[in-house]
């Protein structure tokens, strides 16, 4: 395959048909990370091949796939204050977006330690996006609370059976190109978190019904991306006996791993316009600054692709964990508090996807391995910042930065414990 060329994305995008030509171009930058990663796996790993069609067809479906549940999910925030107006709610009561939605991903991680061992990956694949189709065109239609919510928690399973699926199917599906994709595919979900909410500032005005109409409609049309995934045999899929104690620890560590991770990216983005706003940076300011951790952390993803082909899982993790430590202290000195949450953000971006990819590595047949890490992450995330909460209300917001150093601490002493609990698994 050659490199898309500048001209070449040119004609692939001419005219000036906004919508088609925008899919167009971001199927042309996928284009382009693709060929990146085949052309450095072949400087680096010689007995590599190129991507085959059927591998392909894979990565621009499950880009287009997390592209739209990172939109959706993106949108929950911006859209809070109109759900309010149009329902007549409360604050606390418009919470309940987010919290019935955070229910539902559980509730779909959990099914689908079941289906995966009773359904094709493909027919995973469809489900997901079905409930993600029911769920946002029902959030968009309902008039009754209570049925809207029904919505939003039909979009949270649809969401939780998804994140597993991909991820999986990615980290299974491309050889030792594996963790390279599994960046990429998680690049795809920050982008749509990113364009979702801007895209919903800029033409909305104000009614959040209409973007969950166009999601929902994307997600039908996407129903079709599900049958380009291939059928596995089941007694393939995982292996038949139970695992040993050995094996378990080893897999403890991985959760333990992704668990701590994703304390770290919700403590930071949860917490640091708190932060900011402590060091006299206005609400506004505080909150273009998490807008750009984010960002950070999806260009951080983009630019790990190709350093993934030359690194090893667990020089990446240690490396930029220990980075952040040293990031979360510099975020002490109010002068650099600012900077040093952003680039965080950078350092953060590989460690979810290439802990999983290391996982699946290490063991590529043990059933529900994927959805117990995805637990794990999701307990993280919700665990944490209540934990940190409670800390900066017995002190000042001054101590987040010591209790992000204290939790990357103990991501990196899990991190490199794990190759002594892989080899007494084995």
């Amino acid at each position: 395959m050659r490199m898309p060329t500048q001209g070449h994305c040119h004609r692939r995008t001419g005219g000036h048909d906004g919508g088609p030509r925008m899919e167009r171009q971001m199927l042309c930058y996928l284009e382009c990370c693709m060929f990146v990663v085949m052309h450095d796996t072949a400087r680096f790993i010689p007995s590599a091949t190129a991507l085959t069609a059927g591998q392909r067809r894979l990565a621009r479906a499950g880009f287009a796939v997390f592209l739209l549940v990172g939109a959706v999910q993106g949108l929950y925030g911006p859209v809070l204050p109109a759900v309010r107006a149009s329902f007549g709610l409360t604050t606390a009561a418009g919470g309940w977006v987010v919290g019935t939605h955070f229910f539902g991903s559980v509730a779909g991680v959990l099914l689908s330690f079941v289906l995966e061992a009773r359904l094709q990956p493909r027919t995973r694949l469809t489900i997901g996006l079905m409930l993600v189709a029911v769920g946002t065109v029902a959030f968009a239609l309902i008039r009754a609370w209570p049925w809207a919510l029904g919505g939003v928690l039909c979009i949270g399973l649809g969401y939780g059976i998804l994140v597993v699926a991909v991820n999986a199917l990615f980290a299974a599906s491309f050889g030792n190109r594996s963790t390279a994709l599994l960046i990429l595919v998680n690049a795809g979900f920050g982008l749509g978190a990113v364009f979702g909410p801007l895209l919903y500032g800029i033409f909305s005005s104000g009614n959040f019904r209409l973007p969950f109409l166009v999601a929902g409609a994307l997600a039908v049309l996407g129903l079709p991306l599900g049958w380009v995934v291939p059928e596995t045999p089941l007694h393939e899929r995982h292996d038949p006996a139970p695992a040993g104690r050995g094996v378990q620890l080893a897999l403890g560590g991985f959760i333990a791993l992704l668990l701590l991770y994703t304390a770290l990216e919700s403590d930071v983005s949860g917490w640091m316009a708190t932060h900011l706003i402590f060091h006299g940076y206005s609400q506004g300011a505080a909150a273009e600054l998490t807008a750009a951790f984010w960002m950070a952390l999806t260009v951080g993803r983009l630019l790990s692709v190709p350093i993934s082909l030359q690194l090893k899982p667990l020089q990446m993790i240690a490396g930029a964990l220990l980075g952040v430590i040293v990031l979360a202290l510099v975020a002490r000195l109010s002068t650099l508090t600012a900077v040093a949450y952003v680039l965080i953000g950078l350092l953060l971006a590989p460690i979810f996807p290439v802990g999983f990819a290391w996982m699946h590595q290490t063991f590529p047949r043990l059933r529900g391995a994927a959805s117990m890490a995805m637990l794990g992450g999701l307990g993280g995330g919700l665990i944490f910042p209540v934990l940190v909460g409670r800390v900066i209300e017995a002190s000042t917001p001054d101590v987040l930065p010591l209790a992000l150093a204290a939790i990357a601490v103990a991501c990196v002493m899990v991190s490199l414990s794990l190759p002594g609990l892989i080899k007494a698994g084995r």
